[in-house]
């Protein structure tokens, strides 16, 4: 049984512009991103029987992530439309698409128990039948890593959903938009540091990594200080689709490779910059910046 990296599970899909239409999905990202850094990587999630659906799967195969635990069923092919108000994007979330019932399956769980990181996000939870193949796929895999990947959308989020979430998980991942909401619907405090202390001294989570967009992010851990790395600029900005799910990759190849925090936290800033030259989230990135 191959041995893994980084497994993601959860939402594969085309993000539908006014003028054309990338694939994406946070979780496919981080797969396709860390593939790209180096990254031995796989994909748990489901498509359509239909094409999207195959193109899709002909991409991921392309950028090199294991497809043998994407089920293919037959609902559709998951869709988001997307509107840019300049480079920032705002998300329409297709209902009942073929992510929101992703089956346990022998191979999803193989491949998460020769995992050494599994990623996870709150999207992908929406539907009953994804969400219970999640909780039954991180208890399967008890000696990776895994982090939690918060994805505020629309309103598909709840409170018990994300306190479950973070009983499973050992990282969060958050950004600065996400915070209100989700310091709200916990009721913590909305003050980034205070978030961070609660959200350590209440939950599994022994590290958070706090994105800020351009001004950076802030990293907690449970045994050391908090650190800030900057935002790093590669060149002109084309989108910041993506950026996020760069930022965890990078910062999951660092650590894997035995850098220390903050050394991964520049990593992860770089490879952000580097997705934001872009357009969308999946691209040949440029080696050398990386």
């Amino acid at each position: 049984m191959m041995k893994y990296d980084v497994t993601a599970v959860g939402e594969v899909l085309f993000d539908e512009f006014p003028e054309h239409k990338c694939p994406g999905g946070a979780a496919a990202n981080v797969a396709v991103i860390g593939a790209e850094t180096g990254l031995t990587t796989a994909l748990i999630s489901a498509v359509g029987n239909d094409q999207n659906g195959r193109e899709l799967l002909d991409m991921l195969h392309a950028f090199s992530v294991d497809t043998s635990a994407i089920a293919v069923t037959d609902l559709p092919t998951g869709r988001v439309k997307v509107t840019l108000n300049g480079t920032h994007p705002s998300y329409e979330i297709c209902l009942d698409s073929a992510w929101d019932f992703i089956p346990f399956s022998e191979a999803a769980r193989q491949t998460v128990q020769n995992s050494r990181t599994v990623v996870f996000g709150s999207l992908a939870q929406r539907s009953e039948t994804s969400r219970q193949t999640i909780i039954q796929l991180l208890k399967s895999a008890p000696d990776a890593r895994k982090i939690f990947d918060i994805n505020i959308r629309q309103h598909f989020y709840s409170r018990e959903l994300i306190e479950n979430s973070l009983l499973l998980a050992d990282t969060l991942k958050i950004s600065e938009e996400e915070l209100p909401a989700v310091a709200a619907c916990l009721e913590l405090p909305i003050e980034p540091d205070a978030f961070a202390a609660a959200v350590m001294k209440n939950f599994t989570p022994d590290e958070i990594l706090f994105t800020c967009g351009a001004k950076g992010a802030v990293i907690y851990s449970r045994n050391e200080p908090k650190f800030t790395v900057p935002a790093h600029s590669i060149g002109k900005v084309v989108d910041t689709v993506g950026a996020g799910d760069a930022f965890l990759a990078g910062y999951i190849r660092g650590r894997i490779a035995g850098k220390k925090r903050y050394d991964s936290a520049e990593l992860a800033s770089r490879t952000a910059g580097v997705v934001c030259t872009v357009a969308g989230a999946w691209k040949k990135l440029p080696a050398a910046e990386l």
